[in-house]
């Protein structure tokens, strides 16, 4: 009520026609804009994976039949590799590796597997008998990108990500934890909520997610931060990665205070970030997109707790503080702060704070 009664007194729509207008309707905009087929960008030469690490391609075939799409998908898997690290020897006891569930990392818009990088050293250095992997889907990273991939929304990603999850499963004889960041987090809801029947999952563990409830409130919250942020869209021909075009936009969207001050994000965070991003993939989350109590039943172990966590940065000013309050309070799993952090804490200064706090809930949950 505050809200709109802030606009009344400006003579303009209340807040329940405005803020629709100014948040979905250039995303609509943007989706007619980017339905014609667009020239293959120019790729980044991607940077090697961290060290004990190798990229590895894997078929993506499910969730596809019948599509004209994309025939033939490879999708980019980081994973450990096998022998000798420096005199360490790399985990190769299947049996050892077996009694404990794998684990995927899932980026957000605009990334790629790369955006764990720190993690997946970080993880692997503790020692704690995992596999770790990081995916990235159709058009991001090293993945094959479909001719209208500016068309690809939620349900085509989850075809990737059960493409991944399968492939994990059969490897490792067990079904992974899901890690997933930002829209990667409301993809990865999404994929618990479709698939997740079956024990395709082992937990679940949301970093500054996308909200089950929809991110209209994300976007608000960016047109806040950038007021230019549609008109910048739409000046550049519905260019979704023109809201991200400058290292100075990355870090104020993406950092804490402490990058944001210095007007730049880390060291080749910009240069390694995808070149673009299919609108259609947040557009299809933008209202109510998950039924969080399947999502629970879907997590259940068998000691009856739910295996869902959430991360977040308490500077994160996308996903903020608020807006993480209001998904934890709908899944009842508890809200774990990364203080200073902002949304991107896999790579903000406090990145190893959050890698430690998404290791401890899993190794807590005991799987």
């Amino acid at each position: 009520m505050l809200l709109a009664s802030r606009f009344q007194l400006l003579g303009l729509p209340s807040a329940k026609v405005l803020v629709p207008l100014l948040t979905v309707g250039p995303m609509v905009a943007l989706l007619i804009l980017n339905s014609l087929p667009h020239k293959h960008p120019r790729r980044r030469q991607l940077p090697p994976p961290p060290k004990g690490f190798k990229r590895t391609l894997i078929a993506a075939r499910e969730g596809r039949e019948g599509s004209a799409l994309d025939k033939n998908v490879v999708l980019e898997l980081v994973e450990e590799e096998d022998g000798e690290e420096d005199g360490t020897a790399v985990r190769t006891d299947q049996q050892h590796l077996a009694e404990k569930a794998p684990i995927l990392m899932l980026h957000g818009g605009f990334g790629s597997a790369i955006c764990y990088y720190k993690w997946l050293h970080w993880f692997k250095t503790t020692g704690r008998g995992r596999r770790i992997y990081a995916v990235s889907l159709s058009g991001h990273g090293a993945s094959t990108r479909p001719q209208y991939f500016h068309l690809l929304n939620k349900n085509h990603f989850a075809g990737d990500l059960l493409s991944a999850v399968k492939h994990i499963k059969r490897v490792c004889g067990k079904a992974p934890i899901l890690v997933g960041h930002s829209a990667g987090g409301g993809l990865s809801q999404y994929f618990t909520d479709i698939f997740g029947e079956g024990g395709l999952l082992n937990g679940l563990v949301l970093v500054s997610p996308f909200p089950s409830f929809g991110g209209w409130r994300v976007y608000l919250n960016w047109f806040i931060l950038d007021p230019y942020f549609s008109i910048r869209m739409l000046w550049q021909m519905g260019d979704p990665a023109s809201v991200l075009s400058t290292p100075r936009l990355v870090a104020r969207a993406f950092f804490g205070t402490s990058y944001f001050t210095s007007q730049t994000p880390p060291p080749d965070f910009f240069e390694d970030m995808n070149t673009e991003e299919s609108i259609a993939w947040p557009s299809s989350m933008m209202f109510r997109f998950v039924n969080t109590e399947r999502v629970k039943m879907h997590l259940k172990g068998e000691d009856g707790n739910v295996r869902l966590a959430l991360i977040a940065g308490t500077e994160d000013r996308l996903m903020t503080p608020a807006v993480m309050e209001m998904l934890e309070k709908e899944y009842g799993c508890g809200l774990v702060p990364i203080d200073g952090a902002g949304h991107h804490l896999m790579h903000d200064i406090q990145w190893e704070e959050g890698a430690k706090a998404c290791l401890d809930i899993i190794e807590h949950w005991g799987v």
